[in-house]
């Protein structure tokens, strides 16, 4: 996702940091207060925040407040279900304002004020890259409109309709040069407070006796997870190996690694095939309630042989449909294993025919393999069919097409896991990294919390308060 858009669901994000509006349905939550005059351009320029040099205007302040409160109250917020909860907004607003500045004010002061002409350049392309990547979304429109009226011309039709939704991602209305600044701008301010926070805490360390300490806390608590929950292992490990944070110290018995090869239909099903999938899900809740019925009542019911005849003729006719959905898939699966008959490399027949997203992805999950197991089920599994084609193979073999509802499938059964802890040697890097993160969370927090208090930061607490977005 590029930052620029990243930025825009900002306040979508910070509904998990904010936790002073009480959360309603739309039928019980309160509206915005009534409208009063508007607030004038005089009033807009007026301060609510100085630190130091650096200030904020209430005109960013309504802005910023408007933004959040439209997210949280489409999300059923009530941020005016009382006094206290409105109050608790501000704040938030204006922590969020205060610190934007701070860092600015903080960074200045420290001497992070120019960035070098490569680092400018790099903003510059990434400048570039943010708006063709918004103007593309647009000019789709743009062309279409054009295909109605010839006059139009698409890339003058296409920054108009940027324009136009400016507001929503920098919560004011602006130019198209104005808005290009801002992008600009927030690149640039997002360098230099990176580089700001590097240089703050670059003494940070993580020391031996706190890396042991988590490995014994973590290793406990992990065993007794997966001793309970063998499948949570499967999920952690690949979301681990996927994405980071928290290493594996512990692996249950039963587990595999397997590659895959999988070739998916095109397509959903179609609406017949739903159709009658759903009428034999029907006929065997009836076949249920009256075979139970039968069996209390010791007495047979004609229909229990009617709905099987029915739901036999279903079953035939979805297999019909379902092979020929599948059919191109499978002369594609079976191409695959052709060639790895033919002494193929399983990896590079993997990588030539696999439509497996998670080893399309990640390098690791490509080279590792994915988990399997005939021992636990975990949230993302194997289908029934895959897992019993896997109990028959031995270490280093594959297997032959298997067919399911997500399509065809090709194993390579690639190695075991060793059961057990896992040494703490092995995943050494991880942790301190892991570790380290959270110790400079923990450090960067505590100077920000400083800094608030520093005397440097000066807060117009009665502007802000007279603001509760009925006005703007």
């Amino acid at each position: 996702m590029k930052k620029l858009t990243a930025l825009a669901l900002a306040a979508l994000l910070a509904l998990s940091v904010f936790a002073g509006c009480s959360l309603k349905t739309e039928s019980d939550a309160p509206g915005v207060p009534a409208a009063a005059a508007p607030v004038s351009d005089a009033d807009r320029e007026a301060v609510v925040i100085t630190v130091g040099d650096e200030t904020v205007t209430m005109g960013e302040y309504i802005d910023l407040f408007n933004t959040y409160a439209s997210y949280y109250t489409s999300y059923g917020y009530d941020i005016y279900s009382d006094e206290a909860a409105l109050s608790e907004f501000q704040d938030f607003i204006v922590d969020l304002l205060a610190e934007e500045k701070i860092l600015a004010y903080q960074a200045k002061a420290a001497g992070f004020e120019e960035l070098s002409e490569e680092k400018l350049a790099e903003i510059e392309s990434s400048v570039t890259e943010e708006l063709e990547y918004l103007m593309e979304t647009y000019r789709t429109q743009a062309e279409s409109e054009a295909e109605a009226d010839s006059s139009i011309d698409v890339e003058a039709r296409a920054k108009e309709l940027l324009v136009a939704e400016t507001k929503s991602y920098t919560g004011s209305a602006m130019s198209y040069d104005e808005f290009v600044e801002w992008i600009r701008d927030y690149y640039k301010d997002t360098a230099i407070s990176e580089l700001f926070r590097e240089e703050t805490l670059k003494d940070v360390s993580v020391d031996d006796a706190a890396l042991q300490t988590w490995y014994g806390d973590t290793l406990a608590e992990q065993q007794d997870t997966y001793t309970t929950d063998g499948g949570a292992y499967k999920t952690d490990e690949e979301s681990y190996e996927k994405y980071g944070s928290t290493p594996s110290l512990y692996v249950p018995e039963g587990y595999s690694r397997a590659l895959h090869i999988l070739i998916s239909p095109d397509g959903e099903p179609s609406e017949e095939y739903t159709a009658k999938t759903d009428e034999m899900d029907v006929l065997a809740a009836e076949y249920g309630d009256l075979a139970f019925e039968a069996a209390i009542g010791g007495k047979a019911n004609a229909r229990l042989d009617e709905i099987i005849t029915q739901y036999k003729a279903l079953e035939k006719e979805v297999a019909a449909l379902d092979a020929t959905r599948m059919a191109p898939a499978l002369e594609k699966a079976n191409e695959a294993y052709a060639k790895l008959k033919a002494g193929g490399d399983f990896a590079t027949v993997m990588a030539e025919y696999t439509e497996d997203a998670d080893i399309l992805s990640f390098d690791t999950i490509a080279k590792k393999g994915l988990l399997i197991s005939n021992k636990y089920e975990s949230e993302m599994d194997w289908s029934k069919e895959v897992k019993t084609a896997f109990s028959t193979l031995s270490l280093g073999q594959y297997s032959e097409v298997i067919q399911d509802t997500d399509g065809c499938h090709i194993l390579y059964y690639l190695a075991d896991e060793t059961p057990g802890a896992v040494a703490l040697d092995s995943v050494k890097e991880a942790a301190t990294a892991l570790l380290l993160e959270s110790l400079q969370e923990e450090e960067w927090a505590a100077m920000l919390d400083t800094w608030k208090n520093d005397g440097s930061v000066v807060i117009n607490e009665e502007l802000v308060k007279s603001y509760d977005g009925s006005v703007g």
